[in-house]
């Protein structure tokens, strides 16, 4: 499939490259739903062969649940 990128999201991708490569690198992205940020991510670590790893929150979603999340990673 062709991919178009624009020069904006390869500049995104380049920094969410560099964030990942670090030892424990990681980020949190915040922005408008819907803008790529989900795409993007998956699309940089993709290219390092990195594991990607979204939490998914639900209504009782709390401290316990986020440990376990992370027990889980």
């Amino acid at each position: 499939m062709p991919l178009v990128l624009f020069s904006q999201a390869i500049e995104h991708i380049c920094h969410i490259s560099r964030i990942v490569q670090k030892p424990a690198g990681n980020a949190l992205l915040l922005g408008v739903g819907g803008s790529g940020k989900q795409s993007i991510s998956k699309l940089s670590v993709f290219l390092h062969e990195i594991l990607f790893f979204q939490i998914t929150i639900k209504g009782n979603y709390n401290y316990n649940s986020f440990k376990e999340d992370v027990r889980n990673l």
